[in-house]
């Protein structure tokens, strides 16, 4: 795990130092809750702390609007997942995921104090620590939508964002419902600071 959050700290310096002079390229920090999410009334789960860090380049078509793409490491799971009346857990059990992220954000300058970020994201797990969740049933990508409020003073920026996954990061197994349509989803949500260099 060391060697992958060391390429993925390279890769965001890479980004970082090939627009040094541009008031485009930001650097991000987020704080917040992660969660899973399923319409599934036989699983529970908490809360679990989360974070983000990265950097990014915003486009602006104009100064109303612009396109930003970014390259982020996410921590994304849960804690005490409870799966009743399952074949694949029975006891509670911590979901610790970790992420390569790629958001895609249209952002628009409601003012030139407020900005709003909504878009898709794009995401590859490198890393995890599911305890005895077993591994097949781990998908090693996610997917969804994500929106945040920033405000700027300066060159700082501070925000709210929230985050829902499409794709499901545990699959259910035979006998749970029957089929293998995905499961669990990640709901992830907190604050944002971050500069523009």
């Amino acid at each position: 795990m060391k060697k992958k959050l060391l390429l993925a700290l390279l890769l965001i310096i890479g980004i970082s130092g090939s627009a040094q002079n541009s008031k485009g390229l930001f650097l991000k920090l987020g704080l917040g809750c992660s969660d899973m999410i399923e319409d599934h009334t036989d699983i529970n789960s908490k809360p679990e702390f989360s974070f983000k860090f990265g950097g990014g380049y915003e486009f602006q078509i104009n100064k109303h609007f612009g396109i930003e793409p970014a390259l982020m490491f996410t921590h994304k799971g849960a804690r005490s997942i409870s799966l009743f009346n399952s074949q694949i857990m029975e006891n509670k059990e911590n979901l610790n995921l970790y992420y390569l992220e790629i958001p895609l954000s249209a952002v628009f300058h409601v003012t030139p104090s407020l900005s709003l970020n909504v878009g898709p994201y794009f995401s590859y797990r490198f890393a995890d620590k599911q305890g005895k969740l077993p591994q097949e049933y781990l998908e090693s990508s996610d997917a969804g939508i994500q929106s945040e409020l920033r405000y700027h003073i300066g060159s700082l920026f501070i925000g709210a964002e929230a985050s829902a996954g499409v794709l499901g990061h545990l699959w259910r197994a035979e006998g749970w419902n029957g089929n293998n349509q995905p499961g669990l989803r990640s709901l992830n949500y907190g604050f944002t600071i971050g500069y523009k260099l």
